[in-house]
């Protein structure tokens, strides 16, 4: 259920605090559970009775967001950057070489582990943090994007924000992205199979939210465009996840 807003925020909220963790009775977990259920399939009478809905938080997100266009960094357009799809594979190739993504480690050795051993600080990979920076970002702007009856219906601030994020990412960018190949196991001469490190390289989670924004956003009315995102970006990760049902990789 990962990506489901209400149950991110009732998640988030444990995370990392045993203090309020513990303090959570059986009443209260049924009340969540409660709130839960219903989560858009009624209407919330406290944002009602302020005059507030999803819709127009969405809108004030989008807008503050514009405002402040060094949130966006060098990816979006307009800002003097490559586009989105040049950052990624700018993140991409930071991520595939040690020096720039790792730039703490001396020697070959990882910056989280000290001289004597002992564990420190997680290590963070330069080139997937950027990558995750720019995914949750497309991701926040999919979601904030107008819903469909709006822009049916011709609301011209619907259509004002729709417009907007258009200019920011082209589906020439959404669609390079979603091609990008992802990284697979490799079986070695010796028969051993070395994974990738999904912390530190390209992964499926930054492909869901171009997807999410090319839906929300742009829409697939054109079937031609259908079959050929489908040939570019979606079969090959579909061969790829069948070459992995070997025995190899199975017992590796």
């Amino acid at each position: 259920m990962r990506g489901s807003t209400p149950l991110d925020v009732a998640a988030s909220s444990v995370m990392d605090n045993n203090g309020l963790a513990l303090a959570l009775e059986e009443p209260d977990l049924d009340k969540v559970v409660t709130y839960l259920a219903g989560c858009g399939l009624q209407s919330c009478p406290i944002l009602l009775a302020k005059g507030e809905s999803v819709e127009e938080n969405s809108s004030v997100v989008v807008k503050l967001l514009i405002r402040r266009p060094e949130c966006f960094g060098p990816a979006l357009r307009g800002e003097g950057g490559n586009g989105l799809l040049a950052a990624m594979k700018e993140a991409i190739k930071i991520s595939e070489t040690p020096a720039l993504d790792l730039p703490g480690s001396v020697h070959g050795v990882s910056s989280d582990v000290s001289a004597d051993g002992d564990d420190e600080e997680e290590v963070v990979h330069m080139g997937n943090a950027i990558m995750s920076f720019y995914s949750a970002l497309i991701d926040l702007l999919g979601r904030c994007a107008p819903e469909m009856h709006l822009i049916n219906k011709g609301k011209g601030e619907a259509l004002r924000i729709r417009a907007i994020l258009r200019s920011l990412v082209p589906t020439e960018d959404l669609v390079g992205i979603i091609s990008i190949p992802l990284k697979m196991p490799i079986t070695n001469k010796d028969g051993s199979v070395t994974e990738p490190d999904m912390s530190a390289c390209f992964c499926p989670d930054h492909k869901a939210p171009m997807v999410l924004f090319l839906d929300r956003v742009y829409g697939i009315e054109d079937q031609s465009f259908l079959l050929h995102l489908l040939e570019v970006g979606f079969l090959p990760d579909l061969r790829a996840a069948t070459s992995l049902d070997t025995i190899k990789l199975i017992i590796g």
